[in-house]
């Protein structure tokens, strides 16, 4: 009988402290959600840009360069497709001078761009600058703009099509965090696996027809 009382409390403590460490982990997780943010201003809506493209090219995608339309202070945490699209994969985001290239690209990608004048277009020959850990002040833009712009780099991993309705960004403010969805313009594109069917290839023109809409932003 002791034997078996003791057996029976130890499976209660065993269940008791299960439901502490279960209840703490639901504690932690409601703590890091991520709230709905507003504070992100795009001033890029609108708009539909088409590519086609080769597998194991560089692209490059122009996105918003994000204004704080508040009166606090926000550190950009994140900033990425809101959807993954198929057959890209991310590699990093940087800011650019608009005198280096002497206007802002829509896009840029490492085969197609190689050569005549969109070769001196290519972002790895020109300075950047992280902006992801980027303080924002109010009233201020990611890339100040009027003097400078966001890339979004990728590379072409696979074949097909691929879209990108709309952005997603992180912030932190006033020690909470937020996700935000961020409209600019929209990217629809085909992937090639090699430069004969490229050349031969207009697929992207009646892509846009597909596009996904923008989740959780204003218009959708």
């Amino acid at each position: 009988m002791v034997k078996r009382r003791s057996i029976v409390i130890v499976a209660g403590a065993a269940l008791l402290l299960t439901g502490i460490v279960a209840t703490a982990a639901v504690m932690t997780m409601t703590r890091t959600a991520l709230l709905k943010g507003s504070a992100l201003e795009s001033g890029m809506e609108g708009g539909t840009v088409g590519t086609t493209n080769i597998v194991g090219e560089r692209l490059y995608l122009l996105v918003p360069d994000l204004k704080n339309g508040s009166d606090v202070p926000l550190t950009l945490q994140a900033l990425r497709p809101q959807t993954q699209p198929v057959g890209l994969r991310l590699i990093g985001i940087r800011a650019y001078q608009i005198s280096d290239f002497g206007g802002t690209p829509f896009s840029w990608s490492s085969i197609i761009g190689s050569e005549g004048a969109n070769a001196s277009s290519d972002p790895r020959k020109h300075p950047s600058s992280r902006v992801i850990g980027r303080a924002v002040p109010p009233g201020r833009t990611l890339a100040r703009f009027r003097e400078g712009f966001v890339l979004m780099e990728f590379r072409l991993i696979r074949t097909g099509h691929w879209q990108i309705p709309c952005f997603e960004a992180e912030y932190e403010q006033g020690g909470l965090r937020y996700r935000q969805a961020i409209e600019g313009l929209r990217f629809v594109g085909w992937v090639h696996k090699n430069e004969a069917e490229w050349r031969k290839s207009r697929q992207w023109e009646r892509a846009e027809d597909r596009l996904e809409s923008c989740v959780g932003s204003e218009h959708s």
